[in-house]
């Protein structure tokens, strides 16, 4: 049957889902050399260790699905990471001239040029999509389906957007960092022009990304769409937001579940609107 929503609880095959749930890791992880002292073990999805496996390297999906039903832990909440690579873990806002650290914090985003971004490695085509990220997502998707866990996706990151520049740096969407001339400022706070959708550029990569993420995971019941991680928005982004997946499941006659993370002046004035109440 999957995941349903029966009198306020979370419900698979009619069996009530209780336990608690975990958050992504947004950025760290363990590297040859740390000390026990210094590791902290972040489970992230999309961490990429290139052949290594592990905690806090590339997960082990089957083992950690396993792990969440045993221990009581059936909820991940997912979204990508603060910052690419390790160097990045200082929160300085020095621009990279050496090769990244791994692992890596991969991002939904294809990198490859021509020109180089803030943390060095080839600027982000936001209009491409990066398949070993897209690959991770269906594959803890299916596993969650499978064994009867809930898999929380977040579109968006706003720790990237506000306070100290280093979340910002190396963001996909600062100009120095992607090909597309996305108008987005240069140094934080960024995130009112982030959710500016009046703008052509920027409303047409969240509507393509938006779309991208609807076909990856669309297939699988018991994934449950998020806007943002720490989302403060305006109401006007979670309306296009909505709109958005409601004219991809209109489009190909499919259905997907929404939840809205926002603050409470944003939910009321959702809620008394007619067209979004329901």
């Amino acid at each position: 049957m999957g995941l349903e929503l029966r009198n306020g609880w979370f419900t698979d095959g009619g069996r009530i889902i209780w336990g608690y749930a975990q958050h992504n890791g947004w950025w760290g992880g363990y590297r040859e050399g740390d000390s026990f002292r210094d590791y902290k073990v972040r489970t992230a999805i999309t961490r990429h260790a290139q052949g290594q496996v592990g905690p806090s390297l590339t997960e082990d999906l089957d083992a950690l699905t396993d792990a969440m039903k045993r221990y009581g832990y059936p909820g991940f909440e997912h979204n990508y990471g603060l910052w690419y690579d390790r160097r990045r873990d200082a929160h300085d806002q020095e621009r990279r001239t050496t090769p990244a650290v791994g692992p890596f914090m991969e991002m939904p985003w294809v990198r490859w040029g021509p020109d180089l971004a803030w943390d060095g490695e080839p600027t982000y085509d936001l209009t491409q999509f990066n398949d070993w990220y897209f690959a991770r997502l269906r594959e803890f998707a299916r596993l969650c389906d499978q064994k009867g866990l809930v898999f929380f996706h977040n579109f968006y990151m706003q720790h990237n957007l506000l306070e100290t520049n280093a979340h910002y740096v190396d963001f996909p969407w600062r100009p120095v960092n992607c090909i597309q001339e996305t108008g987005m400022p240069d140094a934080n706070p960024a995130a009112n022009a982030f959710y500016d959708v009046s703008h052509p550029v920027r409303r047409r990569l969240h509507e393509t990304y938006i779309r991208k993420c609807l076909e990856e995971l669309s297939e699988f019941s018991n994934v449950v769409l998020l806007p943002s991680e720490e989302f403060t928005g305006p109401a006007t982004f979670v309306r296009f937001w909505m709109d958005t997946i409601r004219a991809w499941e209109e489009e190909f006659g499919k259905r997907v579940k929404m939840g809205v993370g926002a603050t409470k002046g944003v939910l009321d004035e959702m809620l008394e609107d007619g067209a979004y109440g329901d």
